[in-house]
């Protein structure tokens, strides 16, 4: 239980410090420093990095959620102008198959079967489709500003932020008193598996050892014989009730 024991604290100990060195990379990561290396490696103005969002360096389920919605909102607003620029009455059918990034977005909250024409001029309040869509192309530019610079290069974006996030790593991760701890931890949890295999070890040589031993002990067990008298006495005992003794029935025998 004692080398039980120290193998949960030490997995403790080091879960302990993945998570200090976790928050420590996140909170890197949202630093300045790194908004300002990001812009003048993606060419940037200097400038940009005070206004830069926060989910372009997260590396979680929040920076993944707002990632894909800059390439959704990207696509919605090509659509738009796309569905602006060839726009007439025959292809308004075919707008749910056709521009379905731009239908999701006219059409979120409303209810099943509405029209799409109808739902974009009471929602954007143009007299003709075309000025409609092209607020819609307009309120996507406004409201997703760097969202759409995410889009336009977001794979060569990515491998930047990998980068610079490497480097971020390697430094907190080569911090000489991170590194003490987390060799003392896994020190300990080593020596306390070894001996936790060496007393396993012992086990199975002492079980070993008694099957061995077991066929030596029991050779020179002495075996009860019969008492001839107590059969004498039970076949009489018998025939008087009219019964036929068997000598076997009354053999005792030490059980092995």
């Amino acid at each position: 239980m004692t080398f039980i024991r120290d193998i949960e604290e030490a997995d403790l100990r080091l879960s302990r410090a993945m998570n200090f060195e976790r928050i420590q990379i996140e909170a890197a990561m949202q630093s300045l420093d790194v908004a300002l290396e990001f812009c003048q490696k993606a060419g940037f103005a200097p400038s940009t990095h005070l206004s830069m969002p926060h989910w372009y360096f997260q590396d979680d389920e929040l920076g993944e959620q707002e990632k894909r919605r800059a390439l959704y909102v990207d696509l919605v607003q090509e659509e738009a102008l796309e569905l602006k620029r060839m726009y007439s009455d025959h292809i308004v059918p075919t707008i749910a198959k056709e521009f379905p990034n731009l239908y999701s977005y006219v059409m979120s909250g409303q209810r099943e079967g509405a029209s799409f024409i109808a739902v974009l001029g009471a929602r954007f309040k143009q007299s003709a489709p075309t000025l409609n869509l092209g607020v819609v192309s307009n309120e996507i530019g406004e409201k997703y500003k760097h969202h759409l610079i995410w889009a336009y290069a977001w794979q060569r974006y990515e491998i930047i932020i990998a980068g610079i996030r490497a480097r971020v790593v390697a430094q907190i991760v080569s911090d000489e008193k991170t590194m003490r701890y987390l060799i003392a931890a896994q020190n300990r949890k080593i020596k306390a598996t070894h001996a936790l295999a060496s007393l396993t070890h012992l086990d199975w040589q002492k079980e070993d050892r008694i099957c061995i031993a077991l066929p030596e002990v029991l050779k020179d067990t002495p075996v009860l014989k019969e008492d001839p008298k107590l059969v004498e006495a039970k076949n009489v005992e018998l025939k008087a009730a009219g019964g036929q003794a068997n000598d076997a029935s009354f053999t005792v025998r030490t059980s092995a």
